[in-house]
């Protein structure tokens, strides 16, 4: 939970080889995630260890829209 916004917990463990993944990205105008696939190289295990890999879009979604809520300009 995050700013009282629920989103599903990131993968917290590596999938297997292949494995077709959404990561977070609050840049991605207009959308908030990207699509990946499970490689296991060293950029993979940063988004795991930051806590941004999804298993669907739906909850990288969710996550990144809580993240924003954190400091988006109110008016």
């Amino acid at each position: 939970k995050l700013c009282d916004m629920e989103f599903p917990e990131p993968m917290r463990f590596a999938p297997a080889l292949g494995t077709e993944y959404w990561i977070i990205c609050t840049t991605a105008y207009p959308e908030m995630c990207v699509r990946t696939s499970w490689f296991g190289t060293n950029e993979d295990s940063e988004f795991l260890k930051r806590g941004i890999v999804h298993v669907t879009k739906e909850a990288a979604e969710a996550h990144a829209r809580a993240l924003i809520a954190l400091t988006e300009v109110k008016e």
